[in-house]
């Protein structure tokens, strides 16, 4: 799969078999989450942002794989694309809702206004960054985030645009 040697699941021991455990069986661990176990630290470094995200931020699950879905589908980076929205359509999130994740999250997306009002400043600092302005802060303390929730979503979504580089580098042509 990849130019360089990297653990396969097959071959996982340790705190890798540990992270590969928490992908749902029936689609297993990513691609690039494969590749980085060929440097321990750089896997490390994705072990606790997945840590941090999954269990310490204020985010729900099923918003972190919109966002990450999101970012991936702005990035068109299919690998991601198709690992969350089977992630989303476990969830019961149907292909026109996860159409209006990309489009129009902030009216068509299925999750409650607040998530919506995530996923749009998320998109909007995607394909704009310069367009934040401190009222998009404002609206999103207004509906129930922080800062600090604003600055999750939003790195996690330009975080999105590493694996999709990393896999196109590092995969046999």
């Amino acid at each position: 799969m990849f130019l360089i040697d990297y653990v396969t699941p097959k071959n996982a021991e340790g705190e890798i078999a540990e992270v590969y455990s928490l992908f749902p069986k029936q689609i297993g661990p990513v691609g690039f989450i494969q590749l980085l176990t060929a440097s321990p630290g750089v896997f490390n470094v994705q072990r606790t942002l997945m840590d941090y995200m999954f269990n310490k931020s204020n985010i729900n699950y099923d918003v972190l794989s919109a966002i990450r879905f999101l970012a991936a589908s702005l990035n068109n980076h299919p690998m991601c694309i198709n690992f969350n929205s089977a992630l989303l359509k476990a969830a019961g999130v149907t292909d026109d809702e996860l159409a209006s994740v990309v489009n129009d999250p902030l009216q068509g997306a299925p999750f409650e206004l607040k998530d919506r009002m995530l996923l749009a400043f998320v998109k909007k600092g995607l394909i704009d960054p310069s367009s934040i302005t401190r009222e998009d802060f404002d609206e999103l303390i207004t509906a129930g985030w922080t800062e600090k929730d604003a600055l999750d979503a939003m790195y996690l979504g330009c975080y999105m645009a590493i694996p999709g580089k990393l896999r196109a580098i590092f995969s046999k042509k």
